[in-house]
This record gives C-alpha cells, structure tokens and sequence, in this order.
C-alpha cells in the first residue's frame, strides 16, 4: 500500500474542518493545523507523519512547501471511498488529526474565517516565498526584496478590513530591485 503524503493528509484536514465546521482552511491555517499533526505525530511516534515534503522556514513561520504550493483555498474535493479507507487503517493518527482540527477550531475560532487582512498576508507571503529568486518575472527582474515584504505587511497590518476588500497586491519590477 502507497505510504499517505502531505497532501493526503491536506486533503483530510480541509474535508475535517469543512464537514464538521463549515471552514474552508486558508493556506496559512492549513500549514498550521498540519504542523501541529506533524509535531504530535513525530514526539508519539519518533517518526515523521509524512516523508514527501520537509519543514522549512519562512518570514511567516514553519511551512511544509509541497503542501503550501499545491493547497488551494476553495471547497474541499470529497474523500472517496479508497482514501476513507486508507485513513482508517491507521485509526489512531485520524484520531490525533481530528482532535488537531477541533483543538485549532475551539481556539483559533475567530481566526477560522479568513479576514481581509489575513487574506491579504496570505497573498505577499506567498509572493515573497515564489518572487525570492532572479529572474521570476521570465526576465531579469531582481528578487522581491525582504524589505519591501516587510513594509507592505506593515502596511496591510495597519489598515481596516473594509479598505483591504477594495485592494490588491501584485509584483513590480522597478530598476535594481523588486517591490510588492
């Protein structure tokens, strides 16, 4: 039997938190809940959850970047009866991952409705993490530089959800270097 990945386990906790709460999971949120799994399962265990996808750091924290890249935010797609199976089999882990999903629910409970703001940090973190290299624009442009990371989540910080909805973000190359 094929080994269950990150994204399997992705899969389970948008279908979880979709079903039992109504929550469609933003990118961040998932990488959260996922962490916490990998972390639970790793000290009760000595093993890793998953192998396909490797722990990194970025300016937001821990991500697992297989799974950031490829979670997308929407309705999550139904388990199908082979996946229900696969996760049963191990009913334990399920059940550490269910009670992660109801922990992460019970106290992240505001946080589970993507804000504006939330929406918005989302989007530049996701931009610095894909533009952080030469030539992402297919020319020459410079990386997105930290700082200019940095000042456009301060700015999206200090500014009320009812002015973000009517904003958004996207790259400029701009002579030497790369802004948000």
């Amino acid at each position: 039997m094929k080994e269950l990945t990150s994204l399997d386990y992705c899969k389970l906790i948008a279908w979880l938190t979709y079903h039992k709460y109504n929550v469609i999971l933003s990118k961040i949120q998932m990488q959260n809940i996922l962490f916490m799994c990998y972390e639970q399962y790793l000290v009760s265990h000595n093993s890793p959850l998953f192998n396909d996808d490797v722990l990194k750091e970025c300016l937001f924290g821990h991500v697992f970047p297989r799974s950031y890249k490829r979670y997308l935010y929407g309705v999550p797609e139904e388990l199908t009866v082979s996946e229900k199976e696969r996760f049963l089999k191990d009913k334990d882990t399920l059940r550490m991952i269910t009670r992660t999903v109801e922990d992460y629910y019970g106290y992240f409970f505001p946080l589970l409705i993507p804000s504006e703001k939330e929406k918005m940090l989302g989007k530049l973190s996701n931009f610095f993490c894909k533009l952080n290299k030469e030539g992402w624009d297919g020319y020459n442009a410079f990386p997105i530089e930290r700082d200019s990371y940095l000042n456009a989540r301060k700015i999206v910080m200090d500014t009320p959800d009812s002015i973000l909805r009517l904003w958004n973000v996207f790259p400029s190359p701009k002579d030497r270097k790369s802004v948000v």
